[in-house]
C-alpha cells in the first residue's frame, strides 16, 4: 500500500486538524500504519524537497510509532548532522546542477553517515545530472504546462524499494 500525504489544503488534502506540518504528517503517518491493508514489516518513509526535512526534524517519532525499514529524500534537505539521527537505511537522490546541491545535500551527508562513530549507517546516493534540487522537470499534457519528477529518480526510487522491501 501507499500513502501519500500532502501539507494540509495542498493537492487533495483537507485542511488539518493539526497547526504543523510535523504534526499533520505523523497524524498521517499513525492513521496509515493503523490501515488493514498495511504490512507494518515493510514500512518505508518518502519524501520530496521540505517533506525531507519534516522526515529529519521528526524521524524518532515516526521510529516509535512503528519502526522504519527505511527512508528516501528526494531532492534533500536534510544536512549531514541531522541526517546522522535516520538509523534507518536511506537513499538520497539529489540533483547535481548547482554543486551546493550534490555535496551539502549529497556528499556530505553520505561521507558523514559512512563515518559515523559507533556504526557505518546504510546510504546510497544517486546524483540526477543536470537537475536542480527540486528534481522536477517541465512537461506539456495536451497543451497544459505542468511538472513532474524527473524518470530517473523515479527509477532510482523503486530500484532501491525492490532491493530493500524484504
Amino acid at each position: 500500500a501507499v500513502f501519500r500525504f500532502d501539507a494540509p489544503g495542498a493537492g487533495r488534502s483537507s485542511p488539518g486538524h493539526w497547526a504543523t506540518d510535523r504534526s499533520n504528517a505523523l497524524e498521517a503517518y499513525t492513521r496509515a500504519i493503523d490501515h488493514a491493508r498495511v504490512d507494518t514489516d515493510r514500512v518505508f518513509l518518502v519524501g520530496h524537497g521540505s517533506g525531507t526535512a519534516t522526515i529529519g526534524a521528526i524521524f524518532e517519532r515516526f521510529e516509535q510509532a512503528n519502526p522504519l525499514n527505511g527512508v528516501a529524500l528526494l531532492g534533500n534537505q536534510v544536512g549531514e548532522r541531522l541526517a546522522l539521527s535516520l538509523t534507518s537505511p536511506l537513499l538520497l537522490v539529489v540533483g547535481d546542477k548547482y554543486p551546493d546541491d550534490l555535496y551539502q545535500h549529497g556528499r556530505f551527508v553520505l561521507d558523514a553517515r559512512e563515518h559515523n562513530e559507533g556504526s557505518k549507517l546504510e546510504t546510497t546516493l544517486v546524483s540526477i545530472e543536470g537537475s536542480d534540487s527540486s528534481l522536477m522537470r517541465e512537461v506539456s499534457d495536451n497543451g497544459s504546462p505542468g511538472l513532474e519528477l524527473r524518470p530517473e529518480a523515479t527509477k532510482a526510487l523503486l530500484a532501491w524499494l525492490a532491493n530493500h522491501r524484504s
